[in-house]
């Protein structure tokens, strides 16, 4: 590897690699797609003769899924720029980088579609909800699911966060070819950051998330239906921060005209209401111990009043959630972190033990970093989390 100078050291992206993050993931798929699978058969038709144009070439299930595909991200990208819109109307300033800013695919999983995004703070949180469970709304309407008793090429969807670099990981999965590959395996994590460093994000390299709470969106998207759209703890204590009683931040009125907007255009109003449906055990999640099945409503038109009573439990209040999270989060200490970004309000809480751990694991992270790009530069100029509060 080729000897680094002092001056080549870019603090920023080390800065960056270590500060701390929130990041959201929104899963949406098919309902039934393996059923539908398996109810067509593995061959469109039984023998050539019948084949009337090139289309009917493939398996009945193809045009269902790839309608989905195209379809979903379609009216994705349509909302975002509906959004820009909004902005401009409300003389917002413009989004400067809108593949930031916006969610975009993270990864499609067989036929489900993973979107993720950096969150920026609890208001861009909300919105990028927004944006997603609009897309599933007007996916629907434009099939004609405008009730629950509809399931033909209906949809279910997860939501959850995971926050960085403690709990979880970024991972650089990095081309074996590329010049920027480190060899010593005795060394992983440092390699990985390494790698983060040195990383350009193009196709052979590329930037992927592991960790605990990244297992728990896939644990509990197994409780999803076409009803309940399961969200993690997490998820639930933002949304229960930005939508209180007293809340009078300038960004929340601009929220609220933005819901109102986009129930104009879409008519479709965000329904933040949060429900519960008790502990569920989740396999190697908390020792299995329990985990809180917390959901939202998905959107549909119309809601079937014989379902009322099967489905829609009495929603948790505000003081309710506050409660529950208060003594949840210091019960589950030793498995998660109550979300934090040092630059929003709503998610700077003052846990000093872990803004202790969190500095003093930057500092050495950063000096190990440093010392393994082959240069020697002393510590002064790194950006203290301290000094971010």
């Amino acid at each position: 590897m080729p000897q680094i100078m002092i001056d080549d050291i870019n603090q920023e992206r080390i800065d960056d690699i270590l500060r701390p993050k929130l990041r959201l993931f929104m899963s949406v798929d098919l309902e039934g797609s393996t059923a539908l699978k398996n109810e067509t058969g593995i061959l469109p038709l039984k023998n050539m003769d019948e084949v009337k144009s090139k289309i009917d070439l493939f398996p009945g299930w193809h045009k269902a899924i790839f309608e989905f595909f195209y379809e979903f991200d379609d009216l994705n990208r349509l909302i975002q720029s509906e959004y820009s819109l909004f902005r401009n109307i409300h003389g917002q300033p413009k989004i400067e980088n809108p593949k930031v800013f916006f969610p975009q695919i993270w990864k499609r999983k067989g036929d489900e579609i993973i979107y993720s995004v950096e969150i920026i703070d609890s208001y861009h949180f909300v919105y990028c909800l927004i944006f997603f469970l609009t897309s599933i709304a007007k996916y629907r309407e434009n099939f004609g699911i405008e009730s629950q008793d509809v399931r033909e090429n209906d949809v279910k969807a997860t939501i959850w966060l995971a926050g960085f670099p403690l709990v979880n990981t970024e991972t650089a999965f990095i081309n074996p070819e590329s010049q920027i590959r480190h060899h010593s395996r005795s060394l992983s994590t440092l390699n990985n950051l390494i790698g983060l460093y040195r990383i350009d994000n193009t196709d052979d390299n590329r930037i992927d998330y592991i960790g605990p709470s990244v297992d728990i969106g896939f644990r509990i998207s197994t409780l999803a239906n076409n009803i309940k759209i399961p969200i993690n703890v997490e998820v639930a204590y933002i949304l229960s921060t930005v939508f209180d009683v007293g809340n009078e931040n300038p960004n929340f009125t601009i929220l609220e005209k933005y819901i109102k907007f986009n129930e104009e255009k879409t008519n479709y109003k965000f329904a933040h209401e949060t429900f519960y449906d008790g502990e569920v055990n989740l396999k190697g999640v908390f020792d299995e111990r329990g985990y809180p099945f917390f959901w939202l409503k998905a959107p549909f038109r119309n809601t079937n009043p014989l379902h009322q009573n099967k489905y829609f439990s009495k929603s948790c209040s505000k003081n309710e959630l506050k409660l529950y999270f208060e003594s949840y989060f210091k019960a589950r200490k030793n498995f998660l972190l109550i979300p934090y970004l040092p630059k929003c309000d709503l998610l700077k809480h003052k846990d000093i033990k872990y803004i202790d751990y969190l500095e003093s694991w930057k500092h050495e992270m950063n000096y190990l970093l440093k010392t393994n790009l082959n240069t020697r530069t002393d510590l002064n100029g790194v950006v203290s989390i301290r000094d971010e509060i």
